[in-house]
């Protein structure tokens, strides 16, 4: 928020002077973290833990100037790592039978593990493929189309960014018939053969479960979400070309995602805002104003 005294905010890179503040001694609010124990051996996020399109972020810090392209580059970038890295699985899910009567019984069988990306791309045909006869197959073709139907929907749709063959791609994979509305767990049984078994679909299905959704109430855009953490997959008529493509596949910041929090503190600093925590830095009231015109916060007692 704007500085609505002027004082000692400096300027910021919009050419205004600017002052943060909060009542938590550290920064970030949802998404900060507590150190638990002696010497703070263990830490607990109090929001986000996990990191999708890692590339948008450094897009918002490229955003702000040099001054945010240096600190993206010194303080984030280094300390951004790739769940799966190493060759570790990317998920360990451990379901039941499929069968109802052992739901009930809470039968708990051998996990599901999947690696995601292409060089765990055949580990996990292989897995669908013990799941279901031909679920290996049914697992790539899943893959490659839900992966199009990313590629022509996210730049597109959502950041207005025009990508005329991959959104003709995707418009096939809808002609033919992955409508993305349809309910999610429908869609993975009916579409092109589909899963047959209960345990291959809950694999593909629980990202809906994020927002508080099942997978039998919510629409199949969500089946976006595999190729998005599971991504990328092979694809060799894939219209979307290398150099414009998101970053796939689930990361996180090593440390917390106060790492994000501190990069934007810093920034913010160098670029002149003031940043004040603590708890007589609680803020009561938010002032909105016009564009071009100061806005800011006041102080609670």
């Amino acid at each position: 928020c704007g500085d609505d005294e002027g004082g000692e905010g400096g300027e910021a890179s919009g050419g205004g002077a600017g002052v943060a503040a909060g009542a938590d001694a550290a920064l970030g609010g949802r998404t900060g973290a507590a150190d638990v124990g002696e010497g703070c051996p263990y830490r607990f996020e109090r929001g986000p833990s996990l990191m999708l399109l890692p590339d948008v972020y450094r897009e918002a810090f490229v955003a702000a100037g040099p001054t945010g392209e240096r600190v993206w580059n010194e303080m984030v970038a280094p300390n951004i790592r790739r769940v799966n890295d190493g060759g570790r699985p990317l998920y360990t899910l451990f379901m039941d039978e499929d069968q109802p009567d052992d739901l009930v019984n809470e039968v708990v069988v051998e996990p599901v593990t999947l690696y995601g990306g292409l060089d765990g791309f055949e580990r996990d045909c292989a897995t669908f493929e013990d799941l279901e006869t031909g679920g290996g197959e049914a697992y790539a073709r899943h893959m490659v189309s839900a992966q199009r139907i990313l590629d022509g929907g996210l730049p597109n749709f959502i950041e207005n960014r025009f990508r005329w063959r991959a959104l003709l791609q995707m418009l096939g994979e809808v002609i033919n018939g992955a409508f993305p509305l349809e309910g999610q767990d429908a869609q993975l049984k009916r579409w092109r053969g589909g899963f047959s078994t209960h345990k291959a679909r809950a694999a593909l299905s629980f990202q809906s479960l994020y927002i508080g959704l099942t997978p039998f109430e919510a629409p199949a855009v969500f089946n976006l979400l595999v190729p998005l953490e599971l991504g990328p997959c092979p694809d060799p008529n894939r219209a979307e070309p290398s150099e414009s493509r998101r970053t796939q596949g689930i990361y996180y910041p090593s440390g917390g995602y106060g790492l994000i929090s501190n990069a934007l503190a810093t920034l913010a600093r160098e670029s002149g805002a003031r940043i004040e925590s603590g708890p007589d830095k609680r803020v009561a009231q938010l002032l909105v104003a016009e564009a071009g015109e100061g806005a800011g916060a006041g102080a609670g007692a």
